[in-house]
């Protein structure tokens, strides 16, 4: 598995990884031990996790982003894919605070999901121009 990204939760002592092999994994920290594992559609580029409902955001080279729920031990529910980018997703942001996910993408766009509130709803921001 080649690695792209990765996010250690301390609350938790959970180490999550994505890979280019379309993995998501999830390990405890003390041991090492996987806990369990997702397969996306397409390689799995980045990812993002909000530690108080723990829902996983992986950001993929299709352009959708897995929304992935996990409990405390080594089960997971997959909740939706949030779709939008016509590119690959780069990077991803979750504010806990907002209950927003920000994602930007290769295609040059921008997008803010307002995840809070069991609704997801989508904003659009398209980057133009030379920097």
């Amino acid at each position: 598995m080649r690695v792209s990204d990765i996010i250690f939760d301390s609350t938790r002592d959970w180490l999550l990884s994505v890979g280019k092999d379309k993995t998501f994994h999830w390990y405890t920290g003390e041991t090492g031990r996987r806990l369990g594992s997702y397969v996306a559609d397409a390689s799995c580029v980045c990812l993002a996790f909000d530690r108080i409902s723990k829902f996983v955001f992986i950001g993929d080279y299709s352009g959708g982003i897995h929304m992935v729920k996990l409990d405390d031990g080594e089960e997971f529910k997959f909740v939706t894919t949030l779709k939008g980018h016509a590119g690959s997703v780069r990077s991803l942001f979750w504010d806990e605070l907002k209950q927003i996910l920000i994602s930007c993408s290769a295609d040059k766009t921008i997008f803010i999901w307002q995840i809070g509130e069991g609704r997801v709803m989508q904003y659009n921001y398209i980057v133009t121009g030379k920097e």
